[in-house]
């Protein structure tokens, strides 16, 4: 095994044992987000080889966040596509779901070292490699039950069978249908997403088709009609799900989520919860991209503080708010636009940059009096390689792959400003299939300064160890832990009902009262639950205003040990805990949170 092949082997080794390490210590495997219970529902069914779960009465009291309940139908079902449930879906038939995850962590590796090898040096490969494994964002996703390390994991096969696909011989369609099934499952599994990611290598690929028509090679058109549709023929999973839930292949299953219907991409007063346009897009991409210059590589000129912990979560100091910019400057995506200089190596794209720059510096002027004009202007800007570059389309050399990996992260940029609320929390999860596209780019200064040899080969590795070890523990460790005990949700429950137990074989049933309780105090009590009602502990909602629910309830779980919770708002309790004076909270706030007690008993 050849050096470089070892160390990404270990990087990919340490991407693995970081995601299974956080996801079970500071996200203690249950849900913290609406869209993880939803997806770990949908993988539930699946794993059960069914596509729908029965909506049994009383409805309500098993209601999850993001579940769908057609009454007409009698089915429930999740709002997300299908792809990354399906995905999920195999760690849970195995009983390890956060392995799924953890295992698409470590490919994810492998494949940026791949990208960076075979379109720039092995050298890239690897360092591109040790950025993604060391990636604050990616270490934050890898370890959650979201669906962006699959969504990552799509792009960058994607982006790597093409590259692959457009150098190959006789056999470059394999690679073609090895790109299209890529690109459909991310389209499968983060539908927006995939239009960014497959939106620079359409341009292109028309580019190169119109290039072979000209000069009488059509048939180097096949290998793209392929890949063309394989991802027709992954993606059709969408339309699939969506008729064999609501029986309309067409249905927007986000808009079918009572409360939801503005869950939509677009602009216009029925998009977003107050309406949504270009203004507010361009305000989210800021606020996003501030923190992202930090979650990229975990590299900032201030060092990590309490103030930035309850930042990560939605408190502001007094006078500040918490949604404008990320109050400390990262520093590490620099390498991303030196990078893509090196790539073009060409004079004009000093200009380019400056140019693009110095316009981003003007959105404060034009954002509320003409967005449209200022977003088309950056538009036109991230083109304008092509009138150079693309003068030799027979072959992808460092400019066009510079370009392309860009114009994935412009893409991705630009089509989630249509999109109507930003994403921090969980870091700036909507930019995450984009990470590789990054991290290859950002490889290229520091593989170039290796390839001079002499005391650069031994220095920069060094340097450049020591920043990954410095970024893990100053920024990624505090910034990830953060959000331990995020939106109240904590394993404490679970091991609370586990404690009262009769014996581990008696199946138990988890009746929560509470006329204001939200989907926060059964968060994790649903990581056990099965949608079919019939795991070894389940968990119903008892409205107070409504009696009859709880005999209703008691009559479809026969023979169960019942424990009884209380919940008011966030809070949470067991009964049997309760005196006089106090009812001690089975959630307590672990860390700051906009989730803080507020309930009086």
């Amino acid at each position: 095994m050849r050096r470089s092949s070892l160390i990404v082997l270990v990087l990919a080794l340490i991407a693995f044992a970081c995601s299974l390490i956080v996801s079970g210590t500071v996200f203690e495997r249950v849900p913290h987000l609406e869209d993880e219970v939803a997806y770990l529902f949908q993988a539930k069914v699946f794993a059960r080889g069914q596509i729908t779960a029965p909506l049994i009465e009383p409805s309500g009291a098993y209601w999850q966040p993001f579940v769908i309940d057609d009454t007409a139908r009698g089915v429930r079902f999740g709002k997300y596509p299908p792809g990354w449930p399906l995905l999920l879906g195999i760690g849970v038939m195995l009983g390890l779901p956060a392995v799924v995850n953890a295992a698409l962590a470590a490919l994810n590796v492998a494949i940026v070292y791949r990208i960076g090898r075979d379109a720039f040096s092995e050298m890239a490969g690897v360092y591109a490699a040790a950025l993604l494994a060391f990636s604050p964002m990616a270490l934050l996703l890898n370890a959650t039950l979201m669906a962006h390390t699959a969504g990552l994991l799509c792009a960058s096969l994607f982006i790597w069978a093409y590259l692959r696909m457009s150098r190959a011989g006789p056999r470059c369609w394999t690679w073609g249908l090895a790109g299209g099934l890529s690109l459909g499952l991310l389209a499968a599994t983060r539908p927006l997403s995939a239009v960014a990611v497959a939106l620079p290598f359409v341009i292109w690929s028309g580019l190169r088709l119109l290039f072979d028509t000209r000069t009488g090679q059509p048939r180097k058109a096949i290998p793209l009609f392929v890949l063309a549709g394989g991802a027709l023929l992954t993606a059709a999973l969408v339309p699939v799900y969506n008729a064999a839930t609501t029986g309309d292949p067409s249905a927007n299953l986000y808009t079918l989520v009572p409360g939801w219907e503005y869950d939509r991409i677009g602009f216009g007063p029925e998009v977003g919860r107050n309406g949504h346009t270009l203004t507010k897009g361009i305000q989210f991409a800021r606020y996003d991209l501030s923190l992202t210059a930090a979650d990229l590589f975990g590299w900032q000129l201030a060092g990590w503080s309490e103030m930035l912990s309850a930042w990560v979560v939605g408190i502001a100091p007094d006078g500040m708010v918490a949604d404008s910019w990320w109050p400390a400057v990262g520093v590490g995506w620099l390498l991303v636009p030196v990078g893509l200089l090196m790539a073009l190596r060409r004079d004009w794209a000093y200009l380019w940059v400056l140019a693009g720059v110095l316009w981003v510096l003007l959105v404060d002027r034009f954002l509320f009096d003409a967005p449209g004009l200022w977003g088309a202007v950056m538009i036109a800007w991230a083109l304008m390689p092509l009138l150079w570059i693309g003068r030799r389309l027979d072959s992808i050399d460092h400019a066009h792959a510079g370009w392309l990996l860009f114009g994935v992260l412009f893409a991705l940029i630009a089509a989630h400003t249509a999109y109507w609320i930003g994403s921090q929390r969980y870091g700036t999860r909507y930019y995450a299939e984009g990470l590789s596209a990054a991290a290859v780019l950002a490889a290229l200064p520091l593989a170039a300064l290796t390839a001079r040899g002499g005391l650069w080969r031994r220095v920069v590795p060094v340097v450049f160890s020591i920043a990954l070890g410095a970024s893990a523990l100053g920024y990624s460790a505090p910034r990830i832990d953060a959000l331990r005990g995020f939106n109240r949700v904590t394993s404490d429950v679970l091991a609370g009902v586990e404690a009262r137990r009769e014996s581990p074989d008696t199946p138990v049933l988890v009746l929560v009262s509470g006329r204001d309780a939200r989907w926060r105090t059964r968060a994790a009590l649903w990581t056990v639950a099965s949608p079919f009602l019939d795991g070894d502990i389940e968990v119903a909602l008892v409205n107070e205003t409504s009696p009859q629910d709880r005999s209703l309830i008691l009559a479809r779980f026969p023979g169960r040990q019942v424990i009884e919770m209380a919940a008011q708002t966030h809070d949470l309790w067991f009964v049997d805990t309760c005196d006089a004076d106090d009812c001690p909270l089975a959630n307590p706030p672990v860390n700051p949170s906009l989730l803080q007690s507020v309930s009086e008993r």
